[in-house]
């Protein structure tokens, strides 16, 4: 095994188990729970698609694991535990969370965790990083050139965020770092000032139906999207569709491109619960595709980011087709 894979490895499980990302993670959580000491087969963990990518060879996972300082190994080298209790409840990042811009569109999430990495001081620690995509249109699923990290601490976070002028290459303009509050407080104002130059005084033709799907816009139907991964390069929207509705689940969107690990799917408000539905969907170890994959509800913050991105795409649209008819 090169130094490289076990690296690898470790990174990639130990984020699975860290705080960040179980208290969301619904279906790491609820086998976790089921074992009084906290254990979770490794087997199991082996089996998830960005697993799978590093290697397939269960021992060379097994003896990676071992070297871990925050997981623990049984002694048959059958299951891992985090060496601390699971946290109650969601944890509040915000305060450690920054948001960077400037990445190429063909950037991969490793070639973006090293490029952090390299930029982080003595001590502060890359929890969690989530590459923002494009939703809908021509560039579904593509990568926006921007992300959200997650750091060890609020002190990390303001450090790389006082990081004065850093490029992805030499030939790179300058990103943009802020605090991820920064980042949202920023939009919000910027749309906030938007409707204010557009609704004054603007009594023409349209405005009533602009006002009501605004209105609709701003009302959150919450257990509603499934988060889907560990999805294999065979799947399909028609697939992804099926096996929710073979549950119970009545979709209304598919959220996915082909190829991808991962994708979304918006349910009905008349039928089962995205909850409930992952529950039964991780219970029955449903597979997409010959894939088995990992269904999980949105909640907090990960559905409010969601719903933005949703209403920001709706928006998009509604103006790309108002520009078309005033060009006719």
């Amino acid at each position: 095994m090169s130094s490289v894979t076990a690296k690898q490895i470790l990174k990639q499980v130990e984020f699975y188990f860290s705080d960040s990302n179980i208290t969301r993670d619904k279906f790491l959580k609820e086998i976790v729970s089921k074992s009084e000491e906290g254990w979770c087969p490794i087997d199991t963990i082996a089996s998830f698609q960005r697993m799978k990518n590093i290697t397939e060879d269960l021992s060379v996972v097994v003896a990676a694991l071992k070297e871990s300082k925050c997981l623990t190994v049984s002694e048959d080298d059958k299951n891992l535990r985090r060496n601390d209790p699971v946290p109650e409840g969601k944890i509040d990042s915000t305060d450690r969370s920054v948001y960077m811009k400037g990445f190429p569109e063909d950037a991969s999430l490793e070639s973006v965790q090293e490029f952090v990495e390299k930029h982080l001081a003595e001590g502060d620690k890359l929890l969690c990083t989530r590459m923002r995509r494009f939703k809908g249109g021509d560039n579904d699923k593509s990568f926006k050139g921007s992300v959200f990290l997650e750091l060890n601490n609020a002190e990390a976070a303001g450090r790389l965020v006082a990081k004065a002028d850093l490029k992805f290459t030499e030939a790179s303009e300058a990103m943009d770092v802020q605090m991820k509050s920064d980042y949202f407080a920023k939009k919000k104002s910027e749309i906030a000032a938007k409707k204010g130059k557009t609704s004054g005084g603007d009594q023409g033709k349209g405005t009533k139906r602009k006002a009501q799907e605004e209105e609709k816009e701003k009302e959150i139907v919450k257990d509603l999207i499934v988060s889907i991964t560990s999805l294999g390069a065979d799947g399909s929207r028609e697939d992804l569709k099926a096996c929710v509705e073979a549950a119970g689940g009545k979709v209304t969107y598919v959220e996915y491109a082909r190829g991808q690990d991962s994708g979304f799917i918006r349910l009905s408000e008349e039928a089962m619960k995205a909850t409930e539905l992952c529950k039964k969907l991780n219970d029955a170890n449903t597979e997409v595709a010959g894939e088995k994959a990992t269904f999980a509800a949105l909640e907090g913050e990960a559905e409010a980011d969601y719903w933005v991105k949703v209403r920001e795409n709706q928006k998009n649209k509604r103006t790309k087709v108002r520009g078309s008819r005033d060009r006719r």
